[in-house]
């Protein structure tokens, strides 16, 4: 028993050292979005979680106004380094948390990071959960167990955080509100001797408890898609063991987060009920300067900076991300899909007289890009 805490320990004192800093300017204010609620095409997710929410979420903005920019999405990150339930409990109620002998106290949110339909993310600095909770008008808050934990038993490690945090973010705000949860990417873990993929493994199977066992109604399984994605790309990546990552751990910016953000990406795009989108052929450019122009929170650019960023690479990720929404809880191995994987041979470019329609079969008059109906057919509009 000693030593399973040891090593929560260790992995979580390490998970906090190695937690980045945003590359915006130091800020103690939080700025409001101006997005309203007013139709289905408006939706404001919260999510409370660390350096790995940064990784998975800091291109999604930025690929929704791409897909649409007719949705208006505000997405923010209220980021702990290394937080655990346990931890966001401690912060949210105010109250200290023991798990194992660990004592967590109440702390500020280190960075509260928010983007509005796709502008650059602003950070601030040492906000209180109180003041999060009240920001926006929020549909969707999100929830994540730390590295560190997410590979432990679920009865000790999962609860009673996971159904006391539902029951106090509701009672603070006054009203219900969805719960989405993040499946993450897995890291290699040093003292369990535990790979890639058995530690993915381990991360699906608590995730799938956290919907049986609580009020959890949207899932995030960027992890799957990072996972799907390391079927071809094992070897990209600075990292001791490379796996996407820039340190073993976290993501490296470039191909592994565009992956994990196209998934995000999908599972909004899906709970908002929106069907003409098609990822599969976006040419979004991730360089330096998407990195430095939207402020992407905390980039992991290890020695080598971005990396993995190539058309056929773009593909795989696409992929990957599509996969992981159909199947969560399982990997594929993404060399054996098929080249034509869309079933969509026509690219169009619309005029005034082309008469389109969505896949629900509804009249499109200004379409962005997507897939729509054409004479009985699916097209493309890049």
């Amino acid at each position: 028993m000693k030593q399973a805490f040891l090593f929560i320990c260790i992995v979580a004192l390490y998970s906090n050292a190695i937690a980045g800093v945003s590359s915006s300017p130091a800020n103690n204010s939080i700025e409001k979005s101006s997005t309203t609620v007013q139709n289905e095409n408006k939706l404001n997710i919260l999510c409370f979680g660390n350096s790995f929410t940064e990784d998975s979420f800091g291109y999604v903005p930025f690929i929704l106004n791409r897909l649409n920019p007719d949705i208006e999405v505000t997405i923010a990150i209220a980021y702990i380094g290394g937080c655990t339930l346990a931890q966001h409990m401690a912060s949210i109620s105010g109250e200290p948390q023991t798990i194992g002998g660990n004592t967590y106290n109440p702390i500020a949110y280190q960075q509260y990071h928010k983007s509005s339909n796709g502008e650059a993310w602003h950070t601030s600095y040492g906000i209180a959960a109180s003041t999060i909770l009240n920001d926006e008008e929020w549909h969707i808050i999100t929830f994540q167990q730390g590295s560190s934990h997410a590979i432990c038993d679920y009865s000790t490690h999962y609860e009673p955080f996971i159904n006391n945090l539902h029951k106090i973010v509701s009672e603070s705000i006054g009203k219900e509100v969805e719960f989405g949860w993040l499946l993450t990417h897995s890291s290699h873990n040093a003292i369990t001797g535990w790979d890639f993929k058995r530690c993915w493994e381990m991360i699906s199977e608590n995730s799938q408890k956290v919907l049986e066992n609580s009020n959890t109604t949207l899932l995030f399984p960027y992890g799957t898609a990072v996972e799907n994605l390391r079927t071809e790309l094992s070897h990209i990546g600075d990292g001791p063991t490379k796996n996407l990552t820039a340190d073993g751990a976290h993501l490296q910016d470039g191909i592994g987060c565009l992956a994990a953000a196209y998934a995000n990406a999908l599972a909004i795009i899906e709970y908002m009920n929106i069907t003409n989108i098609e990822i599969i052929g976006d040419d979004i450019t991730i360089d330096s300067k998407f990195i430095t122009d939207n402020n992407i929170p905390s980039p992991n650019l290890g020695s080598s900076g971005i990396v993995g960023i190539s058309p056929d690479n773009i593909r795989l990720a696409q992929l990957s991300a599509t996969e992981a929404i159909k199947k969560p809880y399982s990997i594929t191995n993404i060399s054996s899909l098929d080249d034509n994987y869309t079933n969509i041979t026509e690219s169009i470019e619309p005029t005034e007289e082309t008469e389109l329609y969505d896949l629900f079969g509804r009249k499109v008059t200004k379409p962005n890009r997507g897939i729509y109906i054409l004479n009985g057919k699916k097209v493309l509009i890049r």
